[in-house]
């Protein structure tokens, strides 16, 4: 418990403080992207962190039409919602509603969806999502000292 809170930590914090160096709109979501990116185990966190991935680029696509056709709007994000939430159930892809959901209000917050809000939102994700994967594989506890160490190595 103390070893994954962390990695949580440790994860959120460097996502966000990345985002900020690269002055991305919602920063703090790369660090919430980050946390939800890390899983019980190894295994988990890359097939949740693929899932989420194929749930994003399927997510813009959805959003950049809905939004086409109805606005960057609330009916416009209704729409989206709707579809996407089929598309992932279909596709078992259950842990990218929720946060590939708020990525994409973020275009609604703003009122804008093009190349550059398009190229904010993928950063936040794939920052958030590398700092996840790599504090989820390298920090761990060393059972023999008892002590949380990061290791480059196995």
């Amino acid at each position: 418990m103390i070893v994954n809170s962390i990695k949580m930590i440790f994860a959120g914090v460097v996502s966000i403080l990345v985002a900020q160096v690269l002055h991305l709109d919602f920063a703090i979501s790369a660090g919430i992207v980050a946390i939800l990116t890390i899983q019980p185990s190894k295994r988990e966190t890359f097939s949740t962190a693929i899932a989420r991935f194929y749930g994003f680029v399927i997510a813009i696509v959805i959003s950049f039409i809905c939004f086409k056709i109805f606005g960057i709007t609330t009916l416009g994000f209704f729409f989206f919602f709707a579809i996407y939430v089929f598309i992932c159930q279909k596709f078992r892809w259950y842990s990218a509603i929720a946060m590939n959901s708020v990525l994409i209000s973020h275009f609604l917050s703003i009122g804008v969806m093009n190349f550059q809000t398009i190229v904010n939102e993928s950063l936040i994700f794939l920052i958030g999502v590398l700092f996840g994967i790599l504090v989820n594989l390298h920090l761990h506890k060393n059972t023999k000292s008892g002590l949380i160490i990061f290791s480059l190595g196995k």
